[in-house]
């Protein structure tokens, strides 16, 4: 009888302890929840404007930035008077200190393939790779390609109509080079600067494609959300019908649901889409493991989803308000742990796990329209009033291993 009582206690011991290293491997954990508490509010209180003042050439708003992924030293900027700016974050010699542009493009050169968009320049993004190539989107339904030693253009693409989002594949390993454009139609427009052709075009929205992004664990997955308030997932190769959709209120697998979008029948009577958010979705953002995806609305609402299970996570980020019905930008840390939010004339800090605020920066005077984050610990905002500010972030990060199980996306990712 003693053995027996023994070896119950001893069992439920062993249970107890692996029950605490599911949870820890689930970030539930309190001592875990409590050390990321204190890594984001580290984080943000060390926050500081950079010295170096960067001098914007835009006469009108900026509407667009990114900085390189290779070197993350490089800042792309566009503004809605058409004109496209390069800058050196980490100016040496002669221009230290000084944050003048590199380069600037405008629509009013003379040189044949030197002149910019004709309307507002929408979109701006580096080539993953190197900084030798950029890509560019705008009003004028045109899209893009910058040789950036030549400043050329290397391929321009017609869609349409208007351009409010482009998309090029962040991962660096990525066996295709294909642009995702969001145009101002229900539609997504698939471009390759290798062919310099439109390849494809995807149809399953209602509305115009205000945001388009590219998974970094899986090369062949795009997301799309529309004006509508629906976002989608598509796996490139097959591009007849979505492979699932993010439903707010959905608590199961919406893989079952896909037939909902028939690409023969986008817009039938008597069906309602499943909304991420009750108004326009304004942006979208992979997490940099590519199991998370944090989506930005014009209802005041982020949400975070579960790419596996295309089910909302239900975190809860307390006082973001997004006043924008148009694309901007939002981004997420390089350890995906801080989410950096617009909100009027600063930028939010949240923990995206917890959805814990951690801070605000201000310091612009009208209301900031993008940011991104550079994978030198810095990130760089802009305004409505053509400003362009920098804020040094020193980091600290600590890992979270998440089980989930499979489902249509992990087939992708085999499949790929």
């Amino acid at each position: 009888e003693t053995v027996s009582t023994q070896s119950t206690g001893g069992y439920a011991h062993h249970m107890k302890l692996l029950r605490r290293c599911h949870a820890r491997e689930l970030g539930q954990d309190r001592a875990h929840r409590r050390l990321r508490r204190l890594v984001c509010k580290h984080q943000s209180s060390s926050l500081t404007m950079a010295d170096c003042l960067i001098q914007s050439p835009h006469g009108q708003p900026v509407r667009a930035l990114d900085v390189d992924s290779s070197e993350g030293r490089y800042l792309l900027s566009g503004g809605a008077d058409s004109t496209v700016a390069a800058y050196d974050l980490y100016p040496t010699g002669d221009r230290a200190g000084l944050g003048e542009p590199l380069f600037t493009l405008n629509k009013q050169s003379d040189a044949p393939g030197q002149c910019s968009h004709g309307f507002s320049v929408t979109a701006v993004q580096w080539y993953a790779v190197d900084t030798g190539v950029f890509f560019t989107g705008g009003m004028d339904h045109k899209v893009k390609v910058w040789d950036t030693n030549a400043l050329v253009t290397i391929a321009d693409f017609d869609t349409g109509s208007k351009v409010h989002a482009l998309a090029a594949p962040s991962n660096p390993c990525c066996s295709h080079s294909l642009l995702a454009a969001g145009l101002d139609e229900p539609t997504v427009r698939l471009a390759d600067p290798r062919s310099k052709t439109c390849v494809q075009k995807l149809i399953g929205h209602r509305t115009a494609v205000r945001a388009v992004c590219w998974s970094p664990r899986s090369e062949f997955l795009l997301a799309s959300g529309c004006s509508e308030g629906t976002v989608l997932f598509w796996d490139v190769r097959h591009t007849q019908a979505p492979v699932s959709h993010l439903d707010q209120f959905s608590a199961e697998s919406a893989a079952s649901r896909v037939q909902e979008f028939p690409p023969e029948k986008p817009h039938r009577r008597g069906t309602r889409a499943a909304l991420a958010h009750n108004g326009c979705v304004t942006s979208l953002k992979f997490s940099s493991d590519g199991l998370s995806l944090v989506s930005a609305g014009a209802d005041n609402r982020v949400r975070r989803w579960d790419v596996y299970k295309c089910t909302n996570m239900l975190v809860n980020y307390r006082g973001t308000i997004n006043k924008s019905r148009s694309s901007y930008g939002m981004c997420l840390s390089n350890d995906g742990q801080v989410l950096y939010h617009l909100c009027g004339d600063g930028v939010q800090m949240f923990d995206c796990l917890t959805g814990m605020k951690a801070g605000e920066l201000k310091g612009h005077f009208g209301d900031v329209m993008s940011c991104c984050y550079s994978a030198t610990r810095e990130v760089v905002a802009q305004s409505a009033s053509a400003m362009i500010k920098s804020a040094n972030v020193m980091v600290k990060s600590a890992s979270v291993m998440e089980t989930q199980p499979l489902s249509w996306w992990s087939r992708v990712c085999r499949s790929s």
